[in-house]
């Protein structure tokens, strides 16, 4: 029986492989597992039905293959205890957490689902809802799937994946149908001012390979994807580090103490036993400040690993989230500062093809936390989702179920940190990011070539690009307020000649102004012009202010 099919057989009977499953789901299994024997019992469904939702609950009978049991425990989000006699499905416990009075999880899940459904107070009522929303809601997304849709995202989470072969006609004709659909998309502004300013930071051949690996190859896929990846880097950066690659010293500090820590980690060359690059997210090392500081270091991590640059993008990325060792409140407090993430988009823009995602808890405690943390997900990250409950060991066991082998994760079998293996990747991390703004720098075809202007310089040429520079509006207001008066009462050539030319030096001299114009050999960068050629950009504006 295969690994990822999304039904297994149980003593003859089938149970529907989904996340982490309802009490309903957990009901029926209960109720066809017997005593552990294979036999039916008559009032199983009745006790189902009486228990208390933080029940102990049996496991499927003991003639399952051995082989399902990681994938109903996953399936099923519950952490297997193991009294002696037979494991058992433990939802909590300790029942004093089901009081929202003196749980913080259940408080914080409750002004949740009241801010986010209308009528809420007499439709939890009517419906009898718990503290499983989320995973309802999972579970209701994935038997809404077909037999064929679910299989796959099966595959996908075990990384079981088809990869597309490279090939040089396949590579070319993608990047040019790419480039077919970057044009019918007609709300880009923040690419179409990246595209002016910079032509070789949004035509670079590395990233738009990134975005059609991450979209499998879909160019209409990919061309979303890449404006939406210059829409949130600008909205994060800032529009001139948006142009170029993210330094690891203009993180803010809270950022760089939490990299080094080992907050945020992504495996430079490290992958699991099906190819995949390693994201991994470590509560208990955040030291953030502000949600848009894990941003920045979630975008740096991302963006500096070599895989995505080759053809081992395609295999995807996992993603590992682990609480162990942080308490509830700490749990939410991390958990609200992350949530920065989905309000940046960040999820959705990332040049990364997202396989599976996997939730680590020491307890089931924090069970309120997973549902919030599930109700907030994007679609495509829950259906894709698996809980693990337990120790730091079991949680390794765990994931470990799913091709992820401990040596790859910042904790060691103790549960210690990794001192040498974070440092180590963060190390070759900032190596590579010093490669890719080496590449940067040896892409300009002449010393005196510029990859991009900044805010206070003027740039050259005609179209709404240059008329909507930041630089060339603000001459144009200078120009307006001080100079045109003056500029209309001369009336002689010589003398207009001779006040542009001062006025040249006037706005050099106010220092990191600089006149630039397209360079006209490549058509990627700019140069600076000479002093005549500024001169003459001044005298238009001048004309063009009078006629005014």
């Amino acid at each position: 029986m295969s690994m990822q099919s999304p039904v297994h057989r149980l003593n003859g009977r089938s149970a529907t492989h989904v996340a982490t499953g309802t009490a309903r789901t957990e009901d029926a299994i209960t109720a066809r597992s017997g005593d552990h024997t294979g036999e039916e019992r008559p009032d199983a469904a009745a006790d189902a039905a009486s228990a208390s939702p933080f029940r102990s609950q049996r496991l499927p009978p003991a003639s399952t293959p051995s082989c399902c049991l990681p994938l109903i425990r996953c399936a099923y989000g519950h952490q297997h205890r193991i009294d002696g006699r037979s494991p058992t499905l433990v939802e909590s416990s300790d029942a004093s957490d089901s009081d929202s009075t003196s749980n913080p999880l259940h408080a914080m899940y409750n002004k949740q689902f009241e801010d986010g459904v209308p009528h809420a107070a007499a439709y939890r009522q009517q419906m009898s809802l718990q503290i499983t929303d989320g995973e309802r809601l999972l579970a209701k997304e994935l038997q809404a799937m077909s037999l064929d849709q679910r299989e796959k995202i099966y595959e996908a989470i075990h990384g079981v994946n088809e990869v597309i072969e490279e090939t040089g006609p396949f590579v070319e004709q993608k990047l040019k149908e790419l480039e077919q659909q970057i044009v019918t998309i007609h709300k880009k502004e923040a690419y179409s001012k990246a595209a002016f300013m910079s032509p070789y930071a949004v035509r670079d051949r590395e990233l738009r390979l990134k975005v059609l690996r991450a979209t499998q190859w879909h160019p209409r896929e990919a061309a979303k994807l890449l404006v939406k990846y210059f829409e949130t880097k600008t909205k994060i950066f800032g529009e001139q580090q948006a142009l170029r690659p993210i330094a690891y010293e203009s993180l803010p500090k809270d950022a760089i103490a939490s990299l080094e820590a080992g907050a945020i980690i992504r495996h430079v060359d490290c992958i699991d036993l099906a190819g995949r690059s390693i994201l991994i997210f470590n509560y208990a090392k955040f030291f953030f400040q502000s949600g848009l500081s894990m941003a920045k270091a979630l975008w740096y991590m991302n963006a500096n690993s070599p895989q995505q640059g080759t053809s081992k993008g395609q295999n995807g990325l996992v993603l590992v989230l682990n609480t162990v060792g942080t308490t509830a409140s700490e749990c939410l407090e991390k958990f609200n500062q992350s949530k920065s993430i989905k309000e940046l988009g960040i999820s959705d823009s990332m040049p990364v093809k997202l396989t599976s995602v996997h939730l680590c808890f020491e307890s089931s405690s924090m069970r309120p936390l997973v549902n919030i943390i599930l109700l907030t997900m994007p679609q495509n990250m829950r259906i894709r989702t698996k809980v693990h409950y337990g120790s730091h060991m079991e949680i390794l066991y765990g994931l470990g179920a799913y091709g992820i082998p401990s040596k790859l994760l910042p904790m060691g079998m103790d549960g210690n940190p990794n001192h040498g293996l974070i440092s180590a990747n963060l190390s070759r991390t900032r190596a590579f990011e010093l490669q890719q703004q080496q590449k940067c720098r040896d892409a300009l075809p002449a010393p005196d070539c510029i990859h991009a202007p900044t805010h206070n310089d003027i740039v050259l040429g005609r179209g709404r690009g240059s008329q909507n520079f930041a630089g060339n509006i603000e001459l144009n207001k200078f120009l307006a307020k001080e100079c045109k008066r003056k500029y209309e009462s001369m009336r002689s050539r010589k003398e207009k000649t001779a006040f542009s030319t001062h006025l040249v030096q006037e706005i050099k001299a106010r220092g990191g102004v600089r006149f630039l114009q397209r360079d006209e050999e490549t058509g990627m960068f700019w140069r600076e012009v000479s002093d005549e050629i500024a001169r003459q950009k001044i005298a238009m504006a001048l004309r063009n202010l009078s006629r005014k």
